[in-house]
């Protein structure tokens, strides 16, 4: 199946927008910093810190390294 074979001429497929994908990955970035951060559902003593502090660091080392690998 290839929706695209019949069309003559392939440039009235439209792009979209950039600074929509941006603000959607930026968006879904501060969502899981949320989700991961608050796993730990308390911060009562260091080792309940050090968790959520890990799955913060852990959360943007994902997401940078994706965005890395996208780029490059």
């Amino acid at each position: 199946l290839q929706p695209f074979e019949n069309v003559k001429d392939k440039t009235d497929i439209h792009g979209h927008s950039m600074p929509l994908v941006a603000l959607g990955t930026f968006i879904l970035f501060f969502g899981f910093l949320g989700f991961n951060g608050g796993s730990v559902l308390t911060l009562e003593g260091t080792e309940n810190a050090v968790t959520m502090s890990l799955a913060v660091m852990n959360t943007v080392l994902a997401a940078s390294g994706g965005g890395l690998a996208a780029v490059f």
